[in-house]
């Protein structure tokens, strides 16, 4: 998980595919079975602010956009991301969307 974490912190050097590819990958992993392995990884805001920034990069791709609300929306369900104005207005903006 650890890889996956820097390879999205430094989603800015890949290609639109790689990161779709992340993003999907990563997505899959708030939806597991509550663990506190992943507790720091999942309520961390600074995190959470560098998948609104894929978001705000990637408006415009539908399929990405719903695998950030689903992770985000999880990491707020069932880690306790703290819902910040920026997560609140994000999920917002974007709960109808579908793919």
């Amino acid at each position: 998980m650890s890889q996956l974490k820097e390879k999205m912190s430094n989603w800015h050097k890949l290609s639109d595919e790689e990161l779709f590819l992340a993003v999907k990958e990563f997505e899959k992993t708030p939806r597991l079975e509550v663990s506190i392995y992943y507790q720091d990884l999942f309520n961390d805001p600074k995190f959470s602010q560098t998948l609104l920034d894929i978001y705000n990069k990637h408006k415009d791709v539908t399929k990405l956009v719903v695998l950030l609300v689903s992770a985000i929306g999880n990491m707020i369900q069932r880690y306790d991301l703290p819902e910040t104005k920026e997560v609140y207005e994000f999920m917002l903006e974007n709960s109808d969307k579908k793919t």
